[in-house]
């Protein structure tokens, strides 16, 4: 973990100064302005950052808070060394007369099974909104207790850029079932019944309603069989999904 740490470290303080503008800017309108402000962010294994967010402020200026955000989004890492993804929390001190000043950063290194991770908290007996709210934490999204929400979000975040795997498209689709939108989970489902239609119904039929999910389930059978074969393998499932979504 230091070796990645420092890798990391690195990266960000090559792009200090547009950290110190951020501050900068405002600071001309606020002299005493002054505070910490953590962004928590998540870089994929092709080294760009797929999300931002403000972790924690003492800063209390939202205009600064969002311009480092905006900053942090568009600076390319090197890819994580285990070719997983990795979730970095980093924080700045922002000081009158110095401007932006870096501490060591705390980063962890989320394992390809987080999605798994995510299904698992969705099978939980605790209410909704906490539910989807650990689910947003598990994947490094902004805060959401709304399932409907979160979904199109990850779709934006995790289908849309790349391949993902499988078991991104399952959490996505029990989020839509959780806010009871069946015909969006199945297309998504869809999607993982060309390669396991019985995995693809067996997920579909989780949720309350058994005359939706039979309807559901014969749904997704049929799309799967009027579907092409798919080029790719089981691990990555094919991308007419972004189509079927947009």
């Amino acid at each position: 973990m230091p070796g990645v740490v420092k890798t990391f470290d690195g990266t960000i303080r090559q792009h200090l100064n547009e950290v110190k503008d951020c501050y900068e800017m405002e600071l001309s309108r606020k002299p005493s302005l002054q505070g910490r402000v953590t962004v928590q962010f998540t870089i994929v294994t092709t080294g760009q950052v797929i999300t931002a967010v403000v972790q924690s402020s003492t800063l209390g200026n939202t205009r600064v808070e969002n311009c480092v955000v905006n900053a942090v989004r568009r600076w390319a890492f090197l890819k994580p060394s285990d070719g997983g993804i990795a979730i970095v929390s980093y924080p700045f001190n922002f000081t009158a007369g110095t401007g932006a000043l870096p501490e060591p950063a705390q980063a962890m290194v989320a394992p390809s099974s987080f999605w798994d991770t995510s299904a698992s908290i969705l099978r939980e007996r605790s209410d909704l909104p906490s539910r989807v709210a650990k689910v947003a934490e598990a994947v490094s999204a902004p805060k959401e207790t709304r399932p409907a929400l979160l979904a199109w979000l990850l779709v934006e975040h995790h289908l849309r850029p790349t391949t993902a795997p499988v078991a991104a498209y399952l959490v996505i689709a029990n989020l839509l079932k959780e806010a009871n939108s069946l015909d969006d989970a199945v297309r998504i489902l869809s999607e993982v019944a060309l390669f396991d239609p019985d995995l693809a119904a067996a997920e579909l039929r989780r949720p309350t309603g058994r005359r939706r999910q039979a309807r559901g389930s014969a749904e997704v059978e049929r799309r799967a069989v009027d579907s092409p074969s798919p080029t790719s393998g089981p691990t990555n499932v094919p991308r007419c999904v972004l189509g079927c979504l947009s």
